[in-house]
């Protein structure tokens, strides 16, 4: 999903996804082929993240799809409340900072992507209700030289079994001032295939038809415990 949960696995595990997505606009399509997102627990409640994407990006009017190496993301989850503690509030928070920067290679230049960096600013929110679980988050980004921009979202996570969830989920991204607002609606499902590996897949669609904003979301991938 495109929003976070503040679950954070036990300490000392390492969690590795790969995963290949789409982002689709009118007249612009990214592809990340694939997606490394690493993760490592110090603690149950605090987890390291750094994530490096590989690029296709095809525009329109252009000669042709170029790739390159993606923007670098370094950050951690904190989750400061656990509702499965005893004497817990009953709810799960967390926040999880992450800083985007762009790697020394050719991909600005080469048009993969643009010369600025980001902060994301987020805080998480879960609540389980037997097979039912419902998380949030709601985020501030920093963009360098363009304008800030919001980002919330809200997740329905149905664990049908205890090896395959169905999830359901609402984002909005907007401008500062909330006057432009890009929702998307989302629908994916987590297959355990393993007792250390799932199997991950999202597709949604955006609910405007016009660029900058998505019409087109897909993520497929495989999650790793170690």
């Amino acid at each position: 999903m495109i929003t976070d949960d503040p679950g954070t696995p036990r300490a000392g595990m390492w969690e590795e996804n790969i995963a290949l997505t789409l982002a689709r606009t009118r007249h612009h399509a990214v592809w990340e082929t694939p997606v490394f997102d690493n993760n490592y627990n110090f603690t149950d409640s605090f987890q390291l993240n750094y994530t490096l994407p590989f690029l296709i990006v095809d525009n329109d009017g252009h000669r042709g799809p170029v790739g390159g190496v993606g923007a670098s993301s370094v950050g951690f989850k904190y989750r400061f409340l656990d509702q499965d503690k005893d004497g817990g509030p009953g709810f799960s928070m967390s926040t999880a900072p992450a800083f985007n920067f762009n790697n020394p290679t050719h991909s600005v230049r080469r048009h993969v992507l643009a010369d600025r960096g980001s902060v994301f600013l987020p805080i998480e929110f879960s609540k389980a209700f037997g097979q039912f679980e419902i998380f949030a988050e709601a985020g501030y980004l920093a963009v360098q030289f363009r304008p800030d921009e919001w980002s919330c979202g809200v997740v329905g996570d149905w664990h049908v079994t205890a090896k395959w969830e169905l999830l359901a989920e609402v984002h909005a991204r907007s401008d500062a001032s909330f006057h432009r607002n890009d929702v998307v609606l989302n629908f994916g499902t987590i297959v355990a295939l393993s007792d250390k590996t799932n199997l991950l897949f999202a597709i949604g669609r955006g609910l405007r038809d016009d660029e900058p904003f998505e019409r087109l979301v897909l993520y497929a991938g495989l999650q790793f415990h170690f």
